[in-house]
């Protein structure tokens, strides 16, 4: 029986798209040795880890996210769940179940998953997938949603770091905040940038 999974590279684009290749003229530049974690992520039981980037040096063969199988492997006088949870990679706060099926341990990922789709939680089969899969690495892949509608992908942080960023100097709204550098600050900086940036792409 084919298992659940989450891509463990959704940080990189979902659905077949590229983030790092959202590109125009004031793209932020690319940067392979980036490396961030997000600050949040859903807390249903099972839920994939925190989106997260880094060189390939360091995160490769990364393969997928199983929601349905409990933590396994925990430490000598640990008890419940949750405590095995701990040894487990990527683990996140609150965490009780879910666990990470690198490559290695499943040579099927991705491409059979994606050749043979099963039907979802509505009853709806996908079509068949056997290219744009999700890649297996997260290199390059900061530039995933944040903020109140999302700012993503290399352009849009590029335009919001120009206009209102460090790219804007000393005039700027957040001359001290260079969001090429660090994307996260959206979610990390001051509590109102959430808002700004979002009403910065509607004005």
């Amino acid at each position: 029986i084919q298992p659940a999974f989450y891509p463990m590279s959704s940080s990189c684009g979902q659905l077949g798209q590229s983030y790092e290749d959202y590109d125009c003229e004031d793209a932020c530049p690319k940067n392979p040795s980036m490396e961030i974690t997000g600050s949040t992520n859903a807390d249903w039981i099972g839920a994939p880890p925190p989106l997260f980037c880094g060189p390939k040096s360091k995160f490769d063969g990364l393969g997928y996210w199983n929601p349905l199988k409990f933590c396994q492997g925990g430490s000598a006088g640990t008890e419940g769940k949750e405590a095995s949870c701990k040894d487990q990679p990527f683990y996140y706060e609150g965490q009780t179940a879910g666990v990470h099926i690198p490559m290695s341990e499943d040579s099927q990922y991705p491409e059979w998953y994606y050749a043979n789709p099963i039907p979802g939680s509505d009853g709806a089969m996908q079509s068949p997938r056997f290219d744009n899969l999700p890649r297996t690495e997260v290199e390059g892949c900061c530039w995933w949603g944040r903020g109140v509608i999302q700012t993503t992908g290399r352009c849009n942080f590029g335009k919001l770091n120009k206009n209102i960023g460090a790219g804007g100097g000393a005039t700027a709204l957040y001359p001290n905040i260079d969001f090429c550098n660090n994307p996260q600050s959206i979610c990390d900086g001051p509590s109102d940038l959430k808002w700004i940036a979002g009403i910065f792409f509607w004005a």
